[in-house]
């Protein structure tokens, strides 16, 4: 039981360590959007918000892209639907290409596992089914491959 826990406590700190170097990239490449290419009048604001909120699983992005959003359409209308855009086209390339990469690789999971672990865990669960989706696989990976092991090894004994 004890290492259970002790593997359990081990991916969900992989998880968030995963979360935060992704939220880093969203957050980097939001505030490069915002600054360079629409010339928005608040990028730091705008990576901030959008890097936090980016924690929470797949909806994070938009719960912190609609006030900033709303702030730059005060500002600008048009600058404030090309930002809206542009954390559209980020979140969906994070949340589909580079999340499931790095929370694969932290986890030593399949890419696609994580995808479909955090569909099962979000629709059974709803938000912390989310977030603790992918530790949860990986937890049971890890008890399959250690049981797996097991088998191989008394098999192994027991042809000698």
């Amino acid at each position: 039981m004890m290492k259970i826990c002790h593997r359990l406590y081990h991916n969900v700190s992989g998880y968030i360590s995963s979360k935060i170097i992704s939220s880093t990239i969203i957050a980097t490449s939001v505030y490069a959007g915002s600054k360079y290419l629409i010339k928005c009048p608040y990028p730091a604001i705008d990576g901030i918000v959008v890097g936090i909120t980016n924690m929470i699983p797949y909806f994070g992005t938009f719960i912190g892209g609609i006030p900033i959003m709303l702030i730059n359409i005060l500002y600008n209308p048009q600058k404030g639907f090309l930002l809206f855009i542009l954390i559209l086209i980020f979140q969906q390339v994070e949340s589909l290409l580079i999340d499931p990469k790095i929370i694969g690789n932290q986890l030593s999971i399949s890419p696609l596992l994580v995808i479909i672990s955090i569909v099962i865990g979000g629709g059974l669960f709803g938000a912390l089914g989310l977030f603790f989706a992918a530790p949860v696989a990986a937890l049971i990976k890890s008890l399959i491959d250690v049981y797996m092991s097991k088998i191989e090894d008394k098999v192994h004994y027991d042809n000698f």
